[in-house]
């Protein structure tokens, strides 16, 4: 065969192989009736790129929606829809609990905080574990962490008056110490050879704290502790892998001999050891109570899980799923979820009252009156810190530190006057809907916390505030949260005075692995407060 009629037949293979491949992935709506915006897609990731970016995910989901709030697309062949209306979330959220587990994100995920957290598992071991960490988050557990969270606040503020008083700094990285400082109890003030920055520790300090009692070392030591080093590169590993890399083979194949794989290995050995070592001796040995009221000595999260689980099973409540493994995945998921997700919450809120002084003097004037000659926030207190509450609700509403969460429906659904066919995935753009005005009306996008002290009156009320998410798989750690950034906020507010500076970069939110975080940082001022404004 002469080299003309080789090239014509490749030609023709070529040719062949490009319409059959068009066809296969010709964009066509699946629901005839909803809005599909074709030349957004692209082949094999359909609209799937734009989820890189917060103007991307707007772009797909808000600018294209219909005028219902709804519309269609295709991410990597699955069907979905983006629905905005409150009324149409709720619908959503209260028939499905269910989320389709998407090709190689969840693997990465499992290869961090394992196949038995809340967020992996599915049905009737979703409905056990969610049971039971429930109750380890009850109001009177909630109260025993306050004492923690309160102390960590102290030192924090004494960090930031003592480093950075009268300087410009960039808030969000010293609050991620903070936060997980609050989830390994004992901690103690970091000392930092660079002022400008501290260490991701202050997270893990809260964090750990709470979560199981352990102390990291994190304030005191210019190293960081093992399992700080080890977790802040495992997560920054899975964001590299499931988000920026998702395709590559160093990210799809752990085996392969790469440095990142070596270190993945290593630094996942150390948490994991640390973590099963703290559940084992946890479950064998029981703390002993304490002599003057009784009470258990640990207050964390880890001993309220296995308080749970064995009145869960003295109740005859099944708690057969209830494991070694299960507790270990489900701290893991908390230390996780808590890390990033609170840090950016109080950056952003800081920067919000730093921005508003009117409303930052307003809110130090509640705390005053509250707290008043305390300087420990309570549980009680914090009930009544509900400007402060509101403050913080607004700042999650205009910067929801998740962006965009999803629901897979197991059967049809008729949502907007729309038939949705069972196995569509639902997406809830959790940033576009806390600025959809039909949830929030003509100032969606102003600052205006007074909004969540106003009565709202309506049956999907609850559905327009997705930050915690809804319905029956919303947040299950939303109330230590809420009460975790209300304790911060009353103890350094009451002792530092946020202002911006004139050449502060522009606050722009990124798309970052699982998250969202500020692209330039959050840039502050801090002077002591001398004395407090009048309410």
């Amino acid at each position: 065969m002469s080299s003309p009629q080789v090239a014509a037949i490749a030609a023709v293979g070529v040719a062949t192989a490009v319409f059959l491949l068009r066809r296969l992935l010709q964009v066509k709506p699946f629901i005839p009736s909803l809005k599909m915006s074709v030349h957004l897609h692209r082949i094999f990731f359909g609209a799937g790129e734009l989820f890189n970016s917060v103007e991307g995910l707007g772009r797909i989901t808000f600018d294209e929606a219909d005028d219902n709030g709804m519309c269609q697309f295709y991410v990597l062949g699955a069907r979905c829809i983006s629905v905005l209306k409150a009324e149409h979330i709720r619908t959503v959220v209260l028939a499905s609990n269910f989320r389709q587990r998407v090709p190689l994100f969840d693997e990465y995920v499992d290869a961090i905080v394992g196949t038995k957290s809340l967020v992996q598992v599915m049905g009737h071991e979703w409905k056990l574990h969610r049971k039971l960490i429930s109750r380890a988050f009850g109001w009177q557990n909630l109260a025993s962490m306050a004492p923690a969270m309160g102390s960590i606040a102290h030192e924090f503020a004494s960090h930031l008056l003592a480093t950075q008083a009268s300087s410009k700094f960039d808030v969000f990285p010293m609050l991620k110490l903070a936060t997980l400082d609050i989830i390994g109890t004992n901690c103690n003030p970091v000392s930092h050879s660079n002022p400008q920055t501290m260490p991701c520790i202050s997270a893990i300090l809260f964090l750990g704290a709470t979560a199981f009692g352990a102390s990291f070392g994190a304030i005191q030591h210019t190293t960081n502790h093992p399992v700080v080093e080890a977790f802040t590169f495992l997560l920054d590993d899975m964001n590299r892998r499931a988000i920026d890399e998702p395709l590559h083979p160093s990210s799809m194949f752990y085996w392969l001999p790469t440095a990142a794989n070596r270190m993945h290995r290593q630094q996942t050995a150390i948490l994991r050891r640390t973590i099963d070592d703290l559940v084992a001796s946890r479950l064998h040995n029981p703390p002993a109570n304490d002599d003057s009221q009784g009470k258990k000595t640990h207050h964390d999260l880890l001993q309220y899980m296995v308080d749970a689980a064995a009145a869960a099973a003295h109740n005859e409540d099944a708690s057969g799923g209830v494991t070694p493994q299960s507790f270990a995945d489900n701290l893991l998921t908390f230390l996780f979820a808590g890390y990033d997700t609170t840090s950016i919450a109080l950056a952003y809120t800081l920067h919000l009252l730093a921005a508003h002084p009117q409303v930052q003097d307003k809110v130090v004037a509640e705390i005053e009156a509250v707290l008043g000659a305390d300087t420990a926030p309570t549980c009680d207190t914090v009930s009544r810190l509900t400007f402060c509450a509101a403050v913080v609700t607004e700042s999650v509403r205009l910067f929801p530190p998740v962006l965009v969460t999803m629901r897979s429906l197991e059967a049809d659904l008729h949502v907007g006057g729309h038939h949705v066919p069972k196995g569509t995935n639902v997406m809830l753009p959790i940033y576009w809907i806390h600025r959809y005005e039909e949830n929030w009306g003509a100032d969606a996008t102003a600052f205006r916390p007074e909004r969540h002290l106003d009565e709202i009156h309506g049956k999907d009320k609850a559905f327009r505030m997705m930050a915690f998410s809804a319905g029956p798989r919303n947040c299950v750690g939303m109330r230590f949260a809420m009460m975790e950034a209300v304790i911060v906020l009353a103890v350094v507010l009451r002792r530092c005075r946020f202002s911006l500076p004139t050449d502060a970069p522009p606050v722009r939110p990124v798309v970052a692995g699982l998250v969202q975080k500020p692209e330039h940082g959050i840039w502050l001022h801090v002077q002591p407060r001398e004395s407090a404004p009048a309410l």
